[in-house]
């Protein structure tokens, strides 16, 4: 019986030790960011719209009016999106450090996606008073409001 025991014992201690000589992917470390755009080719593209949405934070959504820094880009022809997104991806002009490192993965038909998509959009002017006319306010929004016609 203490042998068997003890089997079982050096078995386990054995089982352990290959465990903990397993490297997994995430114990590795980050991947480069060569090694992050290579995994993401093996994908199909995303939509023209999941594209865009990365571009929403600093050019704003529905052609919000930024300013002459950042631009909107909604209704930009498409001619001119693929050119810039290009040109930036050739890192020039090197004065948008922050669009060469957006367009740098992108592939020529994901661009061509995105500037699709922006083509077909309508420009929306935020600095009207009416800009957000068609958002609704939820009902229970209305109710924490105190609003008793709330229906």
């Amino acid at each position: 019986m203490k042998i068997l025991y003890l089997l079982v014992m050096i078995i386990n201690l054995q089982l352990y030790a290959n465990e903990l000589s397993i490297s997994t992917k995430a114990e590795q470390g980050p991947m480069t960011l060569s090694e992050n755009f290579k995994l993401s080719k093996k994908y199909s593209i995303p939509s023209g719209w999941l594209l865009a949405n990365a571009c929403s934070g600093c050019h704003g959504t529905n052609g919000a009016e930024m300013d002459n820094e950042i631009p909107p880009i909604v209704g930009l022809d498409k001619v001119t999106f693929i050119s810039m997104m290009k040109s930036y991806k050739k890192k020039k002009p090197s004065k948008s450090i922050i669009m060469t490192i957006v367009a740098e993965p992108l592939t020529d038909k994901e661009i061509k996606v995105m500037a699709d998509y922006f083509s077909k959009q309508r420009v929306q002017e935020w600095t009207k008073s009416n800009w957000n006319k068609d958002v609704k306010t939820p009902l229970w929004a209305k109710k924490e409001q105190g609003d008793t016609n709330a229906k």
